[in-house]
């Protein structure tokens, strides 16, 4: 479950508190009032979950070819759910990237390790079928306009040369 900010098994619950193991091996008994007065997440209610993985490649790349890559990355591995099928979306046309969104359902108990290797596995064959991921950058342009009383020589305001 997620209450209260963490995220972790329930172990035990007495009157006055649950104690939760968390993923890294802490044990937190927390006050019950807290864990009702709080909104409570419980990944294993149903069976199955939706692994959401999101990427992001360069303008310049082959949307469809990424999509289909993408795609067929989650359809081949045994561990996805055939129904709801897997699918690729374009997210979002952001400034430095196109936002490519993969979902798919799994197994609640295979998640995670599912989730990491779908990450490993779309990086390892977008690099085999040259598509670039993107990465934040910034271009800058610099025009000197001249007919504006710009400075046209390499001199400060004082007339010292610039070098």
């Amino acid at each position: 479950i997620k209450a209260c900010d963490l995220l972790g098994v329930v172990e035990g619950i007495t009157f006055l508190n649950t104690r939760l193991r968390t993923f890294d091996g802490k044990t937190f008994f927390v006050p019950n009032r807290k864990i009702i007065n709080d909104i409570v997440i419980n990944y294993h209610f149903s069976g199955t979950r939706r692994v959401m993985i999101d990427v992001n490649i360069c303008y310049d790349q082959d949307l469809h070819k990424a999509k289909q890559v993408f795609e067929s990355v989650m359809i081949e591995d045994p561990r996805i759910k055939e129904k709801p099928g897997p699918v690729v979306y374009v997210l979002n046309l952001a400034s430095n990237s196109v936002e490519l969104g993969g979902r798919c359902w799994v197994d609640n108990k295979d998640y995670w390790v599912t989730r990491c290797d779908l990450i490993e596995k779309t990086k390892h064959r977008f690099d085999c079928e040259g598509i670039q991921f993107a990465f934040p950058q910034l271009e800058l342009h610099h025009h000197a306009d001249r007919s504006h009383g710009g400075n046209c020589r390499d001199e400060d305001e004082m007339g010292v040369p610039v070098h």
